[in-house]
């Protein structure tokens, strides 16, 4: 178990540690910097390229149930926060989010289904390409849209509020 433990990428755990206090924070009312919300998406969409095409980059079939499975979580991330009452700061270019456990959930959902393909991936070869593990990148990619979806209508709102802002001046 010692062994595991120990070959664990360092990058690792100030990842789980930022997800895992970002989330906690998000469970209340807060303010939150445009930028993060972009950021985070950013970071799992280039995880997520990394890793899936890795693997897959010469199965058509695999990418588009990529790009299908992006498409959903987008859908399902951007509907979501359109439902939401958002309040922008335009000054300190933040948006106040109401609380939620959402963001925890996704967070460590994204986390556990990419670190399980890593172990595994290390521990168990000669499961690289299988259905297994395309599985587990598909899940993983539908909350990258979720994330994405979300930090891009924001951003639409935003922008919008601060043109109406701009043109009521």
């Amino acid at each position: 178990m010692l062994q595991i433990i120990t070959k664990i990428p360092l990058f690792v755990w100030p990842l789980f540690a930022i997800l895992l206090l970002g989330g906690l924070k998000a469970r209340k009312t807060s303010a939150v910097p445009i930028a993060v919300l972009l950021l985070i998406p950013s970071i799992f969409f280039g995880w997520s390229l990394f890793s899936f095409f890795g693997k897959y980059a010469t199965d058509p079939l695999a990418i588009l149930f990529w790009l299908l499975c992006l498409g959903v979580g987008f859908s399902i991330g951007f509907l979501h926060m359109h439902r939401l009452n958002l309040q922008f700061d335009r000054q300190k270019k933040k948006v106040e989010m109401p609380g939620s456990w959402i963001p925890l959930i996704l967070s460590m959902s994204i986390f556990t289904s990419k670190f399980s393909v890593g172990m595994m991936s290390s521990m168990m070869p000669h499961l690289n390409g299988s259905l297994l593990f395309l599985g587990l990148e598909l899940f993983a990619t539908i909350i990258l849209g979720v994330f994405a979806g979300r930090g891009i209508n924001c951003l639409m709102r935003y922008r919008a509020t601060t043109r109406d802002a701009e043109t009521a001046e």
